[in-house]
């Protein structure tokens, strides 16, 4: 009953949900479906990991993903600008969310709403790497601990 007290002066389009996720990009599968006659051998996993911060609205309109790796600019990058990316790219030594750049991103994408002149509200976990800010044009709603469940009803709202 709360969440529909919040969200009733926003029109969908300005209703956000956003949260990170950890993305093993060389990881085996744990798992694996063989014949008995076949040699099925298991390998080292990969640790290695970037994360992804993903944000939409409830019209399903995504905002470029934030991912984050260990290396502010990756040899794979060599020859390439990452602004060109369909991503915005960030790197800490961890591959980590952190609180300075959780705050990058909310800051720009409160400046992109203020030239749009759009207020939203963006629900996002309280994690210790989500600042609490006070923007002009975004308003964060702090989801309780419980977030899958919480997060998936939002998600699931307009659909």
């Amino acid at each position: 009953m709360k969440l529909k007290l919040i969200i009733e002066v926003y029109e969908p389009k300005n209703i956000y949900n956003g949260d990170e996720t950890g993305l093993f990009f060389r990881a085996l599968p744990s798992k694996t479906l063989s014949l008995k006659s076949e040699e099925c051998k298991g390998g080292k996993l990969s640790k290695e990991y970037l994360t992804v911060f993903l944000c939409a609205n409830m019209e399903r309109e995504f905002e470029k993903p934030l991912v984050i790796g260990k290396a502010q600019k990756p040899r794979c990058f060599k020859n390439v600008d990452p602004t060109k990316f369909p991503i915005i790219w960030r790197g800490n030594n961890k591959a980590w969310m952190t609180g300075s750049i959780m705050e990058d991103w909310l800051h720009t994408f409160n400046n992109k709403l203020k030239k749009q002149n759009r207020r939203v509200i963006l629900f996002i976990d309280n994690a210790t790497c989500h600042p609490h800010l006070n923007l002009s044009n975004v308003h964060l709603a702090w989801l309780p601990p419980t977030t899958k469940h919480t997060q998936h009803k939002i998600g699931r709202a307009h659909v």
